[in-house]
């Protein structure tokens, strides 16, 4: 493995929704080779700009039972309140139960490392083009840290727009899903790179000078419905343990050379072998919750007939 130690790197996560808990896998291979000592500063867009945090405030565990405890009707249930054919049909106050229980704002304001996110900027009357804008949360008063994060998960439609500083500010991913722009313009040139689909694409053209460490899916983790809006535990957990395979494995190789033919047979054998083990057992798991439902519904009709 590569000795990360000889640089300062950045780490830059994309935003993706439910998708984005495939990045705590990534950080418990970071964590466990102390690649986390290496990193600088960290960027992130949407779910990104969470992890953003959750990376800064230092506690891999801290950052897996956020993930754990997140539900679909604490992110997605529809408020009748506020159905009013207006942007916004869903309540925060899933993320806000987030920030309460799993993110020590006074950790984050005050952190070595340098922590962005990102939010696009529509103007204070709500141009329909807006721009990327990134902001720095080092230093900054606890509540306006959280309009920025939730600013930068404001999917349209389904969540209300923030206003920060009088301007309107949606889901960062809307104008750059891989904020690697002010790492760069902070002078760092060591990247690593956390996309959550398998054909995420760096435009290594607009940083000739910079070297990266793309971490991606192998596989494809979902499309919008079944990954950007899955909120389930069992979804955070497959996905933090296939991002945990594919880091592993791309920490193990990087800096070889993947054109080797031999070097790449080796490289797809590894990460192969690591996925064929995860989906037997996760054949082995759903099987036992089949059964286990299973049993719940005729245990309860022995109940309903035979009595307590």
């Amino acid at each position: 493995m590569k000795d990360f130690s000889n640089e300062e790197w950045g780490l830059v996560l994309n935003g993706g929704g439910g998708k984005g808990s495939y990045q705590i896998g990534v950080f418990k291979a970071l964590f466990e080779h102390h690649i986390n000592d290496c990193i600088i500063a960290v960027s992130g867009t949407s779910s990104g700009a969470l992890n953003s945090v959750l990376f800064a405030n230092g506690d891999l565990n801290v950052a897996v039972n956020a993930w754990q405890d997140i539900t679909p009707k604490s992110f997605l249930q529809v408020s009748p309140e506020m159905v009013d054919f207006k942007e916004g049909l869903v309540p925060r106050d899933g993320l806000l139960d987030i920030f309460k229980r799993y993110i020590d704002f006074d950790v984050i304001r005050m952190s070595d490392k340098t922590i962005y996110a990102t939010v696009t900027d529509f103007g204070p009357v709500d141009s329909g083009s807006g721009t990327a804008k990134y902001y720095r949360l080092n230093y900054k008063p606890a509540n306006e840290i959280k309009d920025i994060l939730l600013a930068s998960s404001a999917l349209p439609i389904i969540y209300e727009p923030i206003v920060i500083n009088g301007n309107i500010c949606r889901d960062g991913g809307l104008t750059d899903n891989m904020p690697i722009e002010p790492l760069y313009i902070e002078g760092i040139r060591h990247f690593i790179v956390v996309g959550l689909s398998e054909n995420t694409e760096i435009n290594k053209t607009k940083y000739p000078d910079a070297e990266f460490l793309l971490i991606n899916p192998r596989y494809d983790i979902g499309n919008f419905i079944d990954g950007t809006l899955d909120f389930t535990s069992k979804g955070a957990r497959k996905r933090m343990e296939l991002g945990y395979i594919d880091a592993i494995r791309q920490l193990e190789f990087y800096g070889q050379d993947m054109s080797s033919s031999e070097v790449k047979f080796q490289y797809d054998q590894a990460v192969q072998r690591e996925y064929n083990r995860f989906f037997v057992e996760e054949k082995k798991r759903d099987l036992e919750d089949m059964v286990n439902t299973d049993m719940d519904k005729l245990n309860g009709i022995l109940n309903l007939y035979m009595g307590d």
